[in-house]
């Protein structure tokens, strides 16, 4: 009997450090055209109604922000987008689809500039026409400040959006808000079948350990 729990320990033990290894996965950047808003060359304080590669409407564009607006400037690059009026949407269709297997994890840094009020934004992540997820203003950034927001979400085997491009939209709830670096990455998880094929070959094992 002792000897059983012994080779029992030993399966789990292996299929620890497999799941362990998945969960280790390093994530792949996803092209973002103009992902920093760099793309328009703007003398300093000057504000335009465009985002290259972005989709954008009403009050929302590209801004190189003076002093009164940000202390520090833009977190990355020059640039800045910003939204406002709470409403119009920014966004982009990627050239890359979901996968199935696989981990989106969006971010994008989300300001609070000094001369303006903020009254919160949304950050999403869509495919084949559905959202996938959203950060529904869980950063509250002080004036003047830049936080993190983060959205997740798994292509599990089957999910309807598998194959469908990914795309990421973005929008303002208040008076203004300002974005910058706007990330997606994919990690790859190890397949479901692979997991269970191996939890049924340990299972064999102590099958056939306990019939010894």
């Amino acid at each position: 009997m002792r000897q059983t729990v012994k080779y029992f320990s030993t399966v789990m033990f292996t299929l620890t450090l497999v799941g362990g290894a998945a969960a280790a996965a390093s994530a792949a950047p996803l092209l973002i055209v103009n992902a920093g808003f760099e793309a328009a060359n703007l003398d300093d304080s000057q504000a335009i109604f465009t985002l290259a590669g972005w989709v954008n409407a009403g009050d929302s564009g590209t801004f190189d922000p003076h002093a009164a607006a940000l202390a520090a400037g833009a977190p990355e690059g020059e640039n800045v987008a910003f939204a406002s009026h709470g409403g119009p949407t920014i966004s982009q269709v990627l050239a890359a689809t979901a996968q199935t297997n696989t981990l989106y994890t969006l971010t994008m840094l989300v300001g609070n500039r000094l001369d303006a009020d903020f009254g919160g934004y949304q950050s999403e992540l869509w495919a084949g026409g559905a959202m996938l997820a959203q950060d529904n203003g869980s950063q509250l950034p002080t004036d003047g400040q830049f936080l993190l927001s983060t959205v997740q979400y798994f292509v599990g085997a089957g999910d309807a959006v598998a194959g469908s491009a990914l795309e990421i939209r973005f929008r303002s709830l208040g008076w203004q808000t300002v974005f910058d670096d706007v990330r997606l990455d994919a990690t790859e998880r190890v397949p479901e079948p692979t997991l269970l094929a191996l939890l049924g070959l340990g299972g064999a094992a102590v099958a056939r350990r306990k019939r010894r």
